[in-house]
């Protein structure tokens, strides 16, 4: 069943630019409905998950990690869409 957030959250004229947070109740569905969306829309390499230990590793090394691997991945393109997923507790991570 498609959600009909989805048509205002991701809409390019409504959001573009900006920082969309998509937060709610555990367990309801906000990663996978994200992870459906980035797939659907050819986005799917800009899923980061800050709970994976490499991530925050490379990010550590290297500040501009993210802005790199998109702009590798998807050479030159325009990219909107980049998402952070994180499933436990708040930590702070610089």
């Amino acid at each position: 069943m498609e959600r009909l957030v989805a048509t205002y959250l991701f809409d390019p004229e409504m959001t573009a630019d900006k920082m969309i947070f998509l937060s709610g109740p555990r367990q309801v569905g906000k990663t996978i409905f994200a992870l459906d969306w980035l797939d659907s829309a050819g986005y799917s390499d800009t899923y980061f998950n800050w709970d994976d230990p490499a991530i925050i590793l490379e990010y550590r090394r290297n500040p501009l990690f993210f802005k790199n691997i998109v702009e590798e991945r998807f050479k030159g393109k325009h990219v909107p869409v980049v998402f952070f997923g994180r499933f436990g507790p708040f930590r702070w991570i610089p």
